[in-house]
């Protein structure tokens, strides 16, 4: 008789929890579902930002809201691979366990799991979130979103572990957010510190879970219905049959290849120079910010008046360079700005190429720096993210002190540089239209021709003395 009833107290304990926590399950489900989605959205952005050219976002709305400038951070990315790319497999794994408890005669399963799982992403977001603050400047608002599905997750854990029964469930979140916000905010004060990779992102989450095991252990929420003790219960609920732990393993490596494999082949090397750029080659800029390339005493000139934006200057140009580079004793490349935007250039008369201004002027400044050619090549190879705070991050990548960059892109002298140039086009009784070559009295607007480095070489050699 008391083996029955003590059933019976059982059976009914279990169903009057499991209701509650049911209703807590489904949430979460909806909230990894919306996780899934936004990281498929942002992986699919990242690969556009890297690989489409003059890409633009719809959530690039100004220099301090722009996906795309954030897509192009290093910090975008952990062992090469997109961070929401790992988003989409985080969220599917929190899928899996929201199914898998549902289904699951464990009280208590998966929700200790779940919740170490949630606390961590939200310390990965507290991070990420001061890296775009003090770093990069700007903000993506998709992963915004992500930070708050990330959020409420880890509220939804703790109500759904407190109505099956697991206690202190809240102090395993605390670890997590003090240490990752210490860490982080350290990482970002040092330069030493500032590495740009994934190493960080993995540091501050194994101090994370390392300060909140510590946290659980010497609090004492150790004993019978504490989380401590209900993760260990789920860790052997995961991997106690050697079947389902070879399963598991075996999807998370099969995984794990897949996701390397593709992104190997829809992600290739990326160029960062045009013609083997100042290598084997003299290049400066003259007394008045003029940059070249090619011959310290040459017999013939090109001058070049070019677009950061258009793509058939950026065909044009890597013509031109393998020209001069093949011709370097004789011929000079000089550049010249004048970017289709009509936010700086007064013949434009509306809306073109809404970054090309200051493309422009990044390149006037990290011709200030010495590393014009440099910057020239970046730009004219990048994709998208061009806006001061996308072009800032370039300038980093490439050496330049990234505070005298941002403080040259605002000064009156980088515009009034690019002023000049656009001062000269109109001297010379050039239209908007790029790419435009001066050769000696001859302008060369666009055409077949300029892309071909055969027809160069023979108008150069008519020219030489």
């Amino acid at each position: 008789m008391s083996d029955d009833i003590n059933k019976k107290n059982i059976k009914d304990r279990n169903r009057i929890l499991s209701g509650p926590a049911r209703g807590w399950l489904l949430a979460l489900g909806m909230l990894s579902l919306v996780g899934v989605v936004d990281s498929a959205y942002l992986s699919v952005l990242h690969w556009q930002v890297h690989n489409l050219p003059g890409h633009v976002s719809f959530c690039a709305v100004s220099e301090r809201v722009n996906c795309d400038t954030v897509a192009l951070s290093t910090y975008s990315t952990i062992a090469s691979i997109p961070v929401a790319t790992w988003g989409i497999l985080f969220y599917t794994a929190m899928l899996v366990l929201v199914v898998w408890g549902l289904l699951a005669r464990h009280r208590s399963w998966p929700w200790a799991l779940m919740g170490l799982l949630n606390g961590m992403a939200c310390g990965g977001s507290a991070f990420l979130f001061l890296v775009s603050e003090l770093d990069i400047n700007s903000y993506c608002i998709m992963c915004l979103i992500l930070y708050g599905v990330n959020i409420l997750s880890a509220i939804v854990c703790i109500l759904g572990a407190r109505k099956v029964g697991i206690s202190n469930a809240f102090a395993s979140f605390i670890p997590l957010a003090f240490v990752t916000l210490g860490v982080g905010t350290f990482m970002l004060d040092s330069p030493e510190a500032i590495a740009r990779g994934w190493q960080e992102l993995a540091i501050v989450g194994g101090f994370c879970l390392l300060a909140s095991v510590l946290s659980l252990v010497l609090k004492g929420y150790s004993g019978a219905g504490g989380w401590w003790d209900s993760l260990k219960s789920d860790f052997v609920v995961l991997l106690g049959s050697p079947i389902r732990g070879a399963v598991l393993t075996g999807l998370v490596a099969i995984s794990l290849v897949a996701i390397f494999g593709i992104t190997a082949a829809i992600y290739p090397p990326q160029k960062l120079e045009i013609a083997g750029g100042t290598k084997e080659i003299s290049s400066a800029c003259d007394e008045d910010g003029r940059c070249w390339i090619g011959a310290k005493e040459p017999e013939v000139t090109i001058v070049e008046f070019s677009d950061y934006e258009c793509p058939f200057c950026r065909k044009a140009h890597a013509v031109v360079r393998e020209v001069v580079r093949k011709n370097k004793d004789w011929v000079r490349l000089v550049h010249m700005h004048m970017p289709l935007d009509n936010s700086c250039n007064p013949q434009v008369t509306r809306p073109f190429h809404r970054h090309s201004c200051a493309c422009s002027l990044g390149a006037i400044c990290a011709a200030q720096q010495g590393a014009f050619w440099e910057m020239n090549d970046r730009l004219f190879l990048r994709h998208g993210g061009l806006d001061a705070g996308g072009l800032t991050i370039v300038a980093r990548n490439i050496g330049l002190d990234g505070d005298a960059f941002r403080k040259c892109m605002d000064s009156k002298k980088a515009y009034s540089k690019l002023e000049d140039d656009l001062k000269e086009a109109r001297r010379l009784h050039l239209r908007p239209a790029t790419p435009t070559f001066r050769i000696g009295n001859r302008t060369i607007v666009g055409g077949k021709g300029v892309m071909d480095s055969n027809w160069w070489q023979r108008e150069l050699e008519k020219l030489r003395h």
